[in-house]
């Protein structure tokens, strides 16, 4: 619920509204027409932390692969694709880090959807700061389903699978979009019922992330060629 106000009354008042907003959301309008809402900060994070962007590889900023690009997993989780980790509880998020999160793909975004149909291994790909001082997190999503005409998926190999605790049937992380969260987030996951308070399953080889990176920042500069093509 809410209550509503025109924005001079709010200013005339606004100790009274204050007070109000701290348990319900006050929503001000100027002309007839809502214009913003004063909300308690308690409501303001728990909105962000709820908040989850399904984008596209191609749409991301020059300054978001750019970071990307440079992202490396911390030397304390590094090793090689030629070294053959267990789950683990709520970490400290990191570029390499494989967790269990109810993924939204952007098609079920575009339809509407706000909360995914199913929770999957996801890689983290990006880590960053917000104005706020909190931890953005970008990821991208690992399927048991063949990239049919997607060359940019990475697949996981075996070893790789065996080493992370995940199954053993053939898998690919897609490239070509993420999700981007304020980090934890709603949606993290248990990686199973038999370890509820665990979220993450560990780090990816420098190798296969390495090869994510790449292929991430591919998909943008291939739209930004494209925007000037001129044939």
């Amino acid at each position: 619920m809410s209550i509503t106000a025109p924005a001079s009354e709010v200013q005339k008042n606004f100790g009274s509204f204050h007070d109000r907003a701290l348990n319900e959301p006050v929503r001000v309008t100027k002309y007839g027409r809502e214009t913003v809402y004063i909300v308690s900060a308690e409501t303001f994070h728990r909105l962000k932390q709820s908040e989850r962007i399904a984008l596209a590889s191609e749409d991301l900023s020059d300054a978001e692969i750019a970071a990307i690009e440079s992202a490396e997993i911390p030397a304390e989780h590094r090793y090689s694709l030629k070294d053959t980790d267990s789950a683990v509880a709520l970490p400290t998020p990191a570029p390499g880090l494989v967790i269990s999160y109810a993924y939204l793909w952007r098609y079920q975004a575009g339809a509407g959807a706000e909360e995914g149909r199913k929770d999957r291994p996801c890689a983290i790909v990006l880590t960053t700061r917000d104005d706020e001082g909190d931890t953005v997190v970008y990821v991208a999503p690992i399927t048991h389903s063949p990239p049919e005409g997607d060359h940019t998926a990475v697949a996981l190999p075996p070893g790789v699978k065996r080493r992370l605790g995940l199954d053993a049937a053939a898998s690919w992380i897609i490239t070509r979009e993420l999700n981007r969260f304020v980090w934890p987030g709603y949606d993290l996951r248990p990686v199973s019922r038999d370890k509820p308070d665990v979220f993450a399953w560990g780090f990816l080889p420098v190798e296969l992330l390495e090869a994510v990176k790449r292929a991430v920042a591919a998909h943008q500069r291939a739209k930004r060629l494209r925007a000037v093509d001129r044939g």
